[in-house]
């Protein structure tokens, strides 16, 4: 089961969202990391890609409720 960082849609083993479009083989970026550090907390972030919907701070910032 993968959760939509764009639009929050559960899809279970698709390519593309059905809701929003978003491409699940994107890798996504976060703004908030610099040189593999969190610049909120200062710590090594090791979040990659998708794995973003794991990091609170990521998840706040751009705006999505859990």
């Amino acid at each position: 089961m993968n959760t939509c960082p764009n639009c929050g849609f559960e899809a279970e083993d698709l390519e593309k969202c059905p809701e929003c479009g978003f491409n699940f083989n994107t890798l996504l970026g976060c703004p908030h990391k610099l040189s593999g550090k969190c610049i909120h907390n200062g710590k090594n972030c090791y979040i990659e890609g998708l794995n973003f919907e794991a990091c609170s701070i990521f998840l706040h910032k751009i705006g999505f409720q859990k």
